[in-house]
């Protein structure tokens, strides 16, 4: 029997939310059916790479250059060479240039939407950005991680698979002080914010900080473990060193680990992200039962344990976002416990997730 043979192409492996999510989606896949391969743009093949390679996934290291016939030559030979039956893009506004690409292969393609704006500074003009919608728009297969995303890439609903979680990952740990010891040297009063993203102007580290430098004054024991890398960690360190505050902040790069330091690690959540088309972390942190403030304009969606979250506009202050952390009452571990049993058989576990992606690629094929 011949596999069904999809190629997802993305920036990159890193443990971005999106990366993550198709990492556990290739898992609850059977591989016998399924071929899942991918072909990404980063120049390395990141965190995930060669774990995904072991479950038998091809990698596809696409040319690094801005020449797009290039990248067009290489995708559309390697679509027809392997005889790729879906193609799977999730590269916001990019995805309609590979849906030109796409017109001279016989692959079926998908345009996913995974978020609400964009870093990129040539989509930051609106001219072009406009030209690039106008385009992905005209997939004929669309899927969104949320209506807002869906909305802001094809002006249109479209079909919606929610990022979903491996929820048995997410039970609630005793072992803080042990876990944190390779961190920094662990008092058994200290309060510990976590925060998880890239490094980019999205994720709002720079006012993260603000926050942090607010409670350390009041309360020296706050301590704040920011995991990720991207272009600005290095800015974001050097700010860390200058203004004396690394004793507190501490960057411990990317991990594929996040669920223990959110069922063991964190007391607090932290996420005054400026936009996301849907905020995984934010559906791990209150799986793992941990109090979570976040800005207020993210999507209503995630908002699924009302008494673990706190929504706060990004027009307040430093000061304000502070007062939030430092109000959350902590919930105890078996209250964790009845979160984590809350998420199992909601849209939001791994295995809805996957099977709604299962489903979407049959029906595609069938028509």
């Amino acid at each position: 029997m011949k596999k069904i043979k999809v190629l997802h192409v993305l920036g990159g492996l890193e443990a971005g939310g999106v990366e993550t999510w198709l990492f556990n989606v290739v898992q609850q896949f059977d591989l016998s059916v399924y071929q899942m391969d991918f072909m990404i743009f980063s120049g390395s093949k990141g965190v995930y790479g060669n774990a995904l390679e072991l479950l038998g996934c091809k990698i596809y290291m696409a040319p690094k250059t801005k020449n797009p016939f290039k990248v067009a030559g290489y995708y559309i030979k390697t679509i027809k060479v392997e005889n790729y039956d879906i193609v799977h893009t999730h590269r916001h506004f990019l995805c309609g240039l590979y849906l030109i690409f796409n017109k001279f292969t016989n692959a079926k393609f998908i345009a996913h939407s995974h978020n609400t704006s964009t870093d990129s500074r040539i989509f930051k003009n609106k001219i072009i950005a406009s030209m690039a919608k106008q385009l992905t728009k005209r997939a004929p297969n669309k899927l969104a991680c949320s209506v807002d995303a869906g909305i802001v890439l094809f002006n249109e609903p479209s079909t919606i698979i929610y990022y979903g979680i491996n929820t048995q990952n997410f039970k609630p740990s005793l072992n803080k002080l042990l876990l944190l010891e390779d961190l920094y040297q662990p008092n058994e009063n200290d309060v510990v914010i976590g925060h998880v993203g890239r490094f980019t102007e999205q994720k709002n580290h720079h006012f993260l900080l603000d926050i942090a430098k607010v409670l350390i004054a009041e309360t020296p024991n706050y301590h704040f473990i920011l995991i990720g890398d991207g272009v600005l960690k290095n800015e974001i360190a050097e700010r860390i060193e200058k203004e004396n505050l690394k004793h507190n902040v501490h960057l411990i790069g990317p991990r594929t680990d996040v669920n223990e330091f959110m069922r063991g690690f964190f007391d607090v959540y932290l996420f005054p992200s400026l936009y996301e088309g849907f905020g995984i972390v934010l559906i791990e942190s209150q799986c793992a039962g941990l109090p979570t403030v976040f800005s207020s304009n993210l999507p209503q969606t995630v908002d699924v344990i009302p008494e673990l979250i706190n929504r706060v506009n990004l027009d307040k202050d430093a000061n304000w976002w502070a007062k939030q952390v430092t109000k959350l009452a902590l919930p105890g571990y078996n209250q964790k416990l009845d979160y984590q049993k809350r998420f199992e058989q909601s849209p939001f576990s791994i295995q809805h997730s996957a099977q709604k992606l299962k489903t979407f690629y049959e029906d595609i094929l069938k028509n």
